[in-house]
């Protein structure tokens, strides 16, 4: 069976709200409502710019432009990290990724300590299933699942036929991995001149079809979008149903995804919800993926979390105003830390640890380089970094650009991404930006502290020790207290950190040890 069609998997994130008896948010004093049934539809790697409806001229999108018109589409929605495991941690759990251990690091397991909104619905007597790709990857039973975190694995045409939601309300995650490489382009009528390329990418025929591959893999989400709204008219909740659709990061290319600029943090968030969200709204208020579990929790009727660091959009949802509804909502934070700079994933490593504060006007990112650390590995860019490689030597354009793209970062990062959408040049040491910078540093920092972040407190060292999956069938690796990579089996996970990490880890968070 291939990737597009694993699991019915769709690629974006949907959220489905339908139905059973309870108190819920609408209700007057005295009165029932049906609470919501819950289908979180995630896709892989889309940017917020490259769907249809959010100015992409290239890639057709009807299905997703259908749903918009229906609901809304938030223009100012960012994941909480760039990269899959940490993103769907913090989506999950409605925590930063700083507060979730080993969940902070690519291939590290999520722990049960954590609530998250799958298991608390399925407490309060919800059906919890997932299709596709869901958390990790990872491995779940270290953290004491017996069950992967967003439920059994079933397709949602069974789920549904099976009578999910006829008595009793369901929380349903469809994931896929569309938009994640590789992809192809299969040539059309389309001209490839229409495509925009980022300016630190070679503009070649090349990198054109590599993009127009992209586009193509979302326009197979969209059809599985389109499919999905389908099965839930057949089976009946579709009216009542809350549709959330967005990606688990930005897109596949340098500069995106693996890094905390917009091209890899800024994602598309539409959301449909006929009767109670007012159709064809914009809202331009910052929210991040830690909103959502808040959300969920509180349109089921049940009290979030206290572990959560998000906030609830359901004012923002019950709103019938577009633009700016909560004046507060000015700013997003997210963050990023290293992978393991050699031992079991090195192909996909290279990435640094970072935090960043995102406003409507600057972008600042505070980088913690680790000794011996390599930058960016050029990896998951396509044919661009092969271009970019070849032509570098000869001309000192490409050069900078790949610098750009795989070079070391500075210690800190500032951009004004209303004159720099693409964030190339770096004000960080411009005198004229000292006010804004005292005052983003600032910012990031109380954020960091009060919400327990190990880097506001000097104890940044642990997330380089935490061990992640080999990606075998039960190999983790991790380094020991000697500083040396070491291999071992997931059985021996507890004993391992008892060992190696956890005198180092006292202290951090909420669901910790």
């Amino acid at each position: 069976m291939s990737r597009h069609t694993s699991g019915n998997a769709v690629a974006i994130a949907a959220l489905v709200f339908t139905v059973s008896m309870t108190v819920g948010i609408d209700d007057a004093p005295g009165t029932e409502t049906r609470r919501p049934n819950v289908v979180l539809m995630i896709a892989d790697d889309m940017s917020w710019r490259d769907w249809g409806v959010y100015g992409n001229s290239f890639a057709k999108t009807p299905h997703i432009d259908k749903v918009v018109a229906e609901g809304l589409r938030f223009t100012n929605a960012y994941c909480d990290s760039p990269v899959c495991h940490p993103s769907r941690s913090a989506l999950l759990t409605g925590q930063n990724i700083w507060r979730l251990r080993d969940a902070a690091v690519f291939g590290g397991t999520l722990h049960n300590t954590f609530d998250t909104w799958p298991k608390l619905l399925r407490e309060a007597g919800y059906e919890v299933a997932h299709s596709g790709k869901g958390w990790g990857p990872g491995y779940p039973e270290p953290g004491g699942w017996k069950v992967p975190p967003t439920g059994k694995n079933v397709r949602l045409a069974q789920f549904l036929a099976a009578g999910a939601g006829s008595e009793r309300p369901f929380c349903f995650w469809w994931g896929t991995t569309l938009g994640h490489r590789p992809f192809s382009y299969r040539p059309d009528d389309r001209p490839l001149e229409t495509i925009e390329i980022p300016p630190y990418l070679p503009d070649t025929r090349t990198v054109r079809e590599d993009f127009a591959g992209y586009f193509q893999e979302i326009e197979v989400f969209d059809a599985e979008v389109g499919k999905v709204m389908e099965m839930l008219e057949k089976a009946g909740p579709a009216d009542e149903t809350i549709v959330i659709i967005t990606s688990d990061h930005g897109m596949p290319w340098p500069r995106g995804k693996g890094s905390l600029y917009d091209m890899g943090t800024r994602v598309p968030l539409i959301v449909r919800w006929p009767g109670h969200i007012k159709p064809g709204r914009v809202v331009d208020d910052f929210v991040n993926f830690i909103d959502l579990a808040p959300t969920i929790m509180e349109l089921a009727g049940l009290p979030a979390s206290r572990q959560i660091t998000g906030k609830s959009l359901t004012k923002i949802l019950r709103s019938d105003q577009s633009g700016t509804i909560e004046s507060g909502r000015d700013r997003a934070h997210f963050a990023l830390e290293a992978h393991h700079t050699e031992g079991p994933y090195q192909r996909w490593l290279g990435y640094m640890s970072c935090r960043a504060i995102r406003t409507h006007d600057y972008l600042y990112i505070r980088n913690y380089p680790r000794k011996g650390h390599p930058g960016w590995r050029p990896l998951q860019g396509g044919p661009a970094v092969a271009i970019m490689q070849e032509e570098m030597a000869a001309d000192e354009t490409v050069r900078r650009n790949y610098q750009l793209c795989f070079g070391h970062r500075p210690q800190e990062e500032l951009y004004d991404v209303k004159a720099d959408p693409y964030q190339m040049k770096n004000l960080a040491a411009d005198p004229r930006f000292a006010e804004v910078m005292a005052s983003l540093k600032k910012g990031l920092t109380d954020y960091m502290r009060t919400t327990d972040d190990p880097r506001a407190a000097g104890r940044g060292e642990v997330f380089a020790r935490y061990p992640i999956w080999a990606g075998g069938k039960t190999q983790m690796g991790g380094y020991n207290r000697s500083g040396q990579l070491e291999l071992f089996d997931k059985s021996n996970y507890a004993q391992w950190m008892k060992e190696n990490v956890s005198a180092i880890q006292n202290g951090i968070g909420p669901g910790g040890e």
